[in-house]
This record gives structure tokens, sequence and C-alpha cells, in this order.
């Protein structure tokens, strides 16, 4: 293929990626945001490229001083997920619900209570018939070669969409918080 082809391919992978704006509820995303900002603590799951996304929202979060936790490591993400309780709101990212580990740690936030909110593609599995609230980040893989490229554009446009929102709706108690962070990252470094 040529590198021509390919970005062509690239491009247009992104571009279906954002195009998702089809499969948004804004009721549920809404909802979804409101027990984002009232959470107790917030804990977010995400393994292979799913985690890349869930890395993403934990330091977006944590920027803005919220009580969030993620980890990459399976056991230390069942040890998280078994202090977790009804106050507390569980995020999954998976693009599907095949993936043994981000069940397992759901199952046990659905026990303990938690919301539970997936991210994930659009289709009936566990995920979108058992969490509390789901948001479709779905965009279809143009070229089998290209990975989960587009699905990860799209999981990671939902996580800028969600850090916006939960930044303007809390704005009030979380610009001191922007505002040392910015501040911290404008000084000299060190030479």
């Amino acid at each position: 293929m040529s590198i021509h082809r390919f970005n062509r391919l690239q491009i247009t992978s992104a571009l279906q990626a954002f195009r998702q704006y089809r499969l948004f509820d804004a009721g549920t995303f809404n909802d979804a945001v409101d027990k984002i900002i009232n959470a107790k603590q917030i804990q977010i799951f995400g393994v292979g490229t799913a985690g890349l996304a869930a890395y993403d929202l934990y330091c977006k979060l944590l920027r803005i001083h919220y009580n969030v936790v993620f980890n990459q490591d399976q056991h230390l993400s069942l040890m998280t997920v078994s202090q977790i309780g009804p106050a507390d709101v569980a995020i999954f990212f998976s693009d599907n619900a095949r993936n043994k580990q981000i069940m397992q740690l759901f199952t046990a936030a659905k026990d303990a209570g938690a919301t539970t909110i997936a991210i994930t593609k659009l289709g009936n599995n566990a995920l979108t018939t058992r969490c509390d609230y789901v948001l479709f980040a779905t965009s279809p893989e143009i070229d089998k070669k290209s990975g989960i490229t587009s699905s990860r554009f799209a999981q990671l446009f939902l996580v800028d969409t969600l850090y916006t929102a939960i930044a303007n709706r809390d704005y009030d108690k979380i610009e001191k918080y922007l505002a040392l962070s910015y501040e911290i990252f404008s000084e000299p470094q060190w030479e």
C-alpha cells in the first residue's frame, strides 16, 4: 500500500470517528457527567488500546483535582475495585465486552452498587445492556490493517467531550486547579 493511500485511509478513519455524533444521546451524556461530578471516587478501567483513552481521561480528571484512580495492572485494578461503593463511579473503556479482565472488574463494581458507565462500540453486549450509562464511541474500521485506529479516535474524542462538559459544569470548583497546573507547567524548567 502506498503512503498516499495509507494516509487517505487514516484520514477517512479519523473522520468516521468524529461523525459518531449520530449515536450521541444528550440525556445519557448529561446524566453521566452529573454522576462523575458528584462521585466520591471515580475508577477508570481499560486495557490494550482502550486503556489509552482511559488513561487520557484519568490525566484530565486528575488535573482538575478529582478523586480518580486508574491502573494498568490488573491486580491493582482488582484491589481498587474491591473498595468501590455506591457513592462511586466506575467507567469502563472497551471496544466490546469480550475482554475477561474488563468484565471481571465490571461485575465487581456492579455488585458493589457503584454507578457504571461504559464507553464502547454500538452493539448488544454485557456492557451496553447492564451498565447504568452507555456512551457510544463507534466508528467502523475501514481497513483491517489499521488495527482499531478509528475506535481509538472515537474514544479520545468522547474523552475530550466528557472532560470539557465536566470542566464547564464544575468550573467554579476547578478553576483554581486549572490555574495551578497551568502555572506550574509555565514555569521555566531546570536547564
